[in-house]
Formats: structure tokens, sequence, C-alpha cells
């Protein structure tokens, strides 16, 4: 297992989340059980390998098939030396086109089959019209969706999109990106299959930084009513918005935190964008973030949690809360606080330090607020 293993998943990772649903057999760990649940079948029995050869200046990354003598390169890119990806070759028309030919190959194998008809979503949606005029944050929109629906969708984002801009006033006037927007599961899954990697149980919509067109890219879906459309889209869009920032490493507890923040806010009959409810998520577990909220050794680990330790299934929800409550104190309780949420959001480290020597004052403020709100 040791340094192979390692190299073999930081490929699959840095390359694309696709990857991940191939090596998955290679590592013999269910990186995604989920999926290995809906294709076992077809995953099993169908080995590949990652080859890197690593040279003075770098090397290539290619995923082979590994049983049967066989190598049919899939997948390729050019790395340095320390497996960080440089160029990524094929795009996803390509990435389309070799997919359908090693299922051609291996008909037997049904999750080809399916990471081919994913491809081919992601290069060029199948039955989405192309909205004639830019979209939210200046975005490309594709959409199954009526064009009464999907404008009166749309026209809802708007001081959502203005909020977004409020916080991270260096985004630039027109977003590189595409959102697609599903009337139902079935294209949405087909289209997410290939490039969600553990996220593909997220059926209201995610956030894909290869996606449409091999392009950062929202992917959502109305099956659950036009209100949980735009609190997801209004998360997602946070994260293409932050992720559009060249150079941008924001801490995993402050990125969701603003993501939920802001998908929570509610417009009232005058228009005004307000943030005075408890986001739906966190209903049942009201009294579980006042106990956490009174542990700063708890707030510690979210707020210096990585990827991997952030999403960690036992943890998550909590971090997410916790991560919330945070943000919208800073966000909603005066002009200094929210004058330090926008030192934590231009990674200022003086304001960071501040924030871990204050955090256990800072919690207990943050409870207070919440109770006088009746938010929790």
């Amino acid at each position: 297992r040791g340094q192979q293993h390692l190299a073999l998943r930081r490929f699959v990772i840095d390359l694309a989340g696709d990857r991940q649903c191939f090596i998955e057999t290679t590592a013999r760990r269910p990186l995604i059980p989920q999926m290995a649940q809906r294709l076992p079948q077809a995953i099993e029995p169908f080995r590949f390998v990652v080859a890197i050869p690593l040279g003075a200046g770098g090397g290539q990354g290619l995923l082979e098939e590994g049983d049967g003598g066989g190598k049919v390169p899939l997948f390729a890119g050019h790395f340095t030396q320390d497996l960080q990806l440089q160029t990524f070759a094929p795009h996803m028309a390509q990435a389309a086109r070799d997919l359908a030919a090693a299922h051609s190959r291996w008909p037997e194998h049904g999750a080809l089959g399916a990471f081919a008809a994913s491809a081919e979503e992601l290069a060029s949606p199948a039955d989405m019209t192309r909205l004639s005029r830019p979209g939210p944050l200046g975005l490309t929109v594709v959409s199954d969706l009526h064009e009464a629906a999907l404008d009166k969708l749309l026209s809802r984002l708007g001081p959502y999109m203005d909020r977004i801009r409020h916080w991270l006033p260096g985004l630039a006037k027109e977003l590189e990106g595409t959102i697609a927007v599903y009337a139902t599961p079935t294209g949405y899954l087909r289209a997410a299959l290939l490039v969600a990697g553990e996220s593909l149980d997220n059926v209201a919509g995610m956030f894909l930084p290869l996606g449409i067109g091999g392009g950062p890219s929202v992917v959502a879906c109305r099956a659950f009513g036009e209100d949980e459309l735009v609190r997801t889209l209004v998360h997602e869009l946070w994260h293409l918005a932050v992720h559009s920032l060249k150079g941008n490493s924001m801490a995993p507890w402050l990125n969701e935190g603003m993501a939920v923040y802001l998908s929570a806010g509610q417009i009232d009959k005058d228009g005004t964008l307000r943030f005075g409810r408890l986001p739906s998520e966190f209903s049942r577990m009201a009294e579980e973030l006042m106990d956490a909220l009174k542990d700063p050794q708890a707030a510690r680990r979210a707020l210096g949690a990585g990827l991997d330790s952030f999403y960690s299934p036992d943890v998550q929800r909590m971090n997410y809360a916790l991560a919330w409550a945070l943000v919208w104190y800073h966000g909603e309780h005066s002009v200094a606080q929210e004058k330090f949420l926008r030192g934590l959001l231009a990674g200022d480290a003086a304001t960071l330090g501040q924030l871990q020597e204050g955090l256990p004052e800072l919690l207990t403020a943050a409870a207070k607020a919440l109770k006088e709100r009746k938010l929790a």
C-alpha cells in the first residue's frame, strides 16, 4: 500500500473526480461505497492501474486497463515531480470518446457504459437548451426546464448573487463556467456520475470543478421543489465563486459556513434578503449545536480540519452547523464583526490569529446571539 497507494489516490484526486470510480478496485477498498452498491457486477472484475514514470522534469500519468494483458489508455496528464497536475490533455469530449471505445471492447461491463454516457452528457448535455443571455454571475445556463419556469428561478437568485459579490468583491464581472438545471434526477445523476466522486449521493445539486465541457459547473435538480433548488444553487454557486478566485485557499469551515449562511437567506415581501432563521438542515439539532458551542476543543477541530476530516461522516453535520453559527454571528451581529468576517474571507493572517485566540469568548457570544434571536 504505502507510497504506491498514495500516488494512485493523488493522481485520481488531482486529475479529476471521475478517476475515483476506476481506482476503487485497484486500491481494493471502496472509495465510493454507494457506487459499488449500484454497480457491483461491473466494478469488481474490471481493474485499472495508474502508471506514473517520473523523471527529472516530471512525467506522464496514464490510466490503463490492468487485467487480461491489454493496456487501453483512457486518460493522460503531465505531472511535476511532486505529482501536481501540470496539464490535462484529453478534455471531456475526448474522455467520452475514449470511454465509449473502451465500452465497445468490454460491452459486458455496465460501469464503462454508464461512465461513457456520463462523459457524453458532460461534453454536450442532451435535451438541454442554452440560455441566450448570461446567467447569474455571468455564467452559461443550460436547462430542460420550461423557459417561464427557468426565468422565474433565475430571477429569484438575483439578491443572493449580489450578496456573494458583497462578500467577494474581487470577483470578475462574468465568471467562467456553467449552471445546468435538470427537471428530474435522471439527467442530473447521469451527468454527475463520472465526476461527482463521494458527492454522488447528493441528489439536490453540487459544484464540480471539472463538469460541463470540462469546466467549473454547478449541476442541480428540481426534483425537491423550487425553494430547495434555490437554496442548492446559492450554496453551490458560492463554491464556484470561491473556486474562481485563483490562489484562494479558503478553509473548509469558512467555505461551507458561508455557503450555508447565504443559502439560508429569506427574501421579504419588500425584496430584502434576511438571515433570521435557522437553516432547515439544522432544525432537529439546535440543542446539539448549543452544546457544541460550549466546547472550544470541538470548535478548534472543526476550524482546523482539512478536506478529509471536515467532511468525515461522523462529524460533518456538526462541523457544518458550527461553521454556519460562526459565520452567521459575524455577518449579522455588528459592523465590527462584519469587518472581521471580511478579514477571514481575505485570508488575513492577523484576523485568523485573533479568531484562534478569542475562540472561547466568540463561541459564548455566538450562543448568546442565537438564543436572543430565538434561532436555537
